[in-house]
């Protein structure tokens, strides 16, 4: 065998399941009984000979941790020795209850796993060595513990953390579709399809003007090289009585070429790329859904268009406009009667206390809200957070549960023993908005305004009559 672990394992790739070997591989595996070899088959890879040795039902996946200590391909009988006497010490502690996260990070050779009680990634059949997966998927409960055991690269012990059966096919289904896309199998469904175009259109092709080409072309094309000196718009093949010349042909050499190209792969290629775009211009002749559904999508997009230029983006681009509809709707955009004002809210009544303080030193300037949030904060993240704006009765229940006045609020003592202080500084009445303050909102009134006198101008210009009768037999 030229696959170089054949070497050491026999050609032994052990189980695996679907999706992890190629999928001719994998469809000659599963057609080919127990104990037989399989006819020889070719993949991007190679050529195979598969000897199939056993079959079992699908295992899931398994979540272990584990306890090893290397010795490495290859080990000396001294070294082995040595790794033994370490796992056996170990499972010793482990029988007599020590905790198995404690020990691996304390033990275990394997750094990378040992700081994390050992945990390992979850994992399927093809994942692990033969040994290693075997001593997992044999255990059954959460929590059970393997006896020792080798692998090519040092002893170990797993614990059993979580043991997950295959999903339903409703739970990986979009996966599975994910995982078909990327493999092979997708282009199963492609080839079926130039089948049957190939069956639906009467394809005539024209061997000796073909073998001509070929001749003079083939090795260019094996060399990356191929050029087009002259327009050829000579007939190569027919579809249907439609001719597709050989300047078609060389156009799309000159795309798909590369080194090493096949020219008689390409023709196919070809030529199943010209049935496809003759189907595709036939779709809304031979599918009227299709057709509906093309005519539903242009008049959606016709419509967010119109839409847009009417309405949502006028809207945004026609500042004039929107300053003018402002003016002329001011009182819609009015300030109520407002407050200036800062939360404290406290942990703690010590804090309340504290921040207290602060407060009254800040009104004589000598601190502000941020060096108080620092300072507070300092010794204890989260005891005290500050909210500080212009509220409106309703913004905030503990702003509207005192009086408006310039003050410090006594305090308010929540049910969770926190306390909140309120420094109102400054009473506001009403007043206008600036455009700027609410330039959203009234940006939203305005496209509804546009949309509403649009439909009005359509109304008025098309005439719209309903069927009443048949509309209530609809109801009925």
């Amino acid at each position: 065998s030229n696959d170089k672990s054949a070497l050491y394992n026999g050609g032994n790739l052990g189980y695996f399941t679907a999706f992890m070997m190629v999928y001719d591989f994998e469809t000659a595996a599963y057609e080919t009984e127990i104990g037989n070899i399989s006819m020889p088959i070719r993949t991007k890879y190679g050529y195979h000979l598969i000897k199939v040795n056993d079959k079992r039902d699908a295992v899931g996946k398994v979540k272990v941790a584990h306890i090893m200590f290397k010795t490495g391909k290859g080990a000396e009988e001294k070294k082995i020795d040595e790794a033994r006497s370490k796992i056996q010490k170990v499972y010793t502690l482990l029988q007599s209850g020590e905790n198995f996260d404690d020990v691996a990070e304390r033990f275990s050779e394997d750094r990378a796993t040992a700081v994390k009680g050992g945990l390992l990634p979850d994992f399927g059949v093809g994942k692990m060595v033969p040994e290693f997966e075997k001593a997992a998927f044999s255990l059954n409960q959460k929590g059970d513990i393997s006896d020792p055991f080798i692998t090519d690269y040092g002893w170990h012990i797993v614990k059993l953390i979580d043991k997950k059966p295959i999903p339903s096919f409703d739970e990986i289904e979009v996966d599975l579709k994910r995982m078909i896309e990327k493999d092979s199998r997708g282009e199963l469904s492609e080839i079926a399809l130039y089948k049957k175009l190939q069956n639906s259109y009467q394809v005539k092709n024209r061997p000796s003007k073909y073998s001509s080409f070929r001749k003079s072309s083939a090795k260019k094309i094996r060399e990356g090289k191929f050029t087009v000196s002259f327009i050829d718009e000579t007939t190569l093949l027919t579809i249907n009585n439609t001719p597709i010349s050989i300047n078609d042909f060389s156009n799309y050499i000159l795309e798909k070429q590369f080194l090493g190209s096949d020219i008689d792969q390409i023709y196919i290629d070809f030529v199943n790329k010209q049935l496809v775009a003759i189907e595709d211009s036939k779709l809304e002749e031979k599918y009227p859904e299709y057709k509906s559904l093309l005519k539903e999508y242009r008049e959606g997009i016709l419509l967010f268009n119109l839409t847009s230029e009417k309405v949502w983006s006028k809207a945004v681009k026609d500042t004039a406009g929107l300053e003018n509809f402002f003016n002329t709707n001011n009182e819609s955009y009015r300030w109520p009667e407002r407050v200036d004002a800062t939360i404290y809210t406290c942990i703690d009544l010590m804090t309340a206390r504290n921040v207290k303080r602060n407060i009254y030193k800040k009104r004589r300037g000598y601190i502000s809200d941020s060096e108080i949030l620092e300072k507070i904060n300092s010794k204890h993240p989260l005891s005290l957070k500050i909210e500080s704006k212009k509220f409106s009765k309703g913004d905030n229940k503990y702003i509207d549960s005192i009086d408006w006045k310039v003050a410090i609020s006594k305090d308010i003592v929540l049910k969770d023993g926190s306390y909140i202080i309120i420094d109102i500084k400054e009473l506001l009445e009403e007043g206008d908005k600036d455009l700027q303050d609410i330039r959203g909102k009234v940006i939203s009134d305005y496209q509804d305004y546009l949309e509403s006198k649009w439909l009005s101008d359509l109304k008025s210009k098309y005439s719209v009559s309903i069927n009443t009768k048949l509309l209530y037999s609809l109801i009925k």
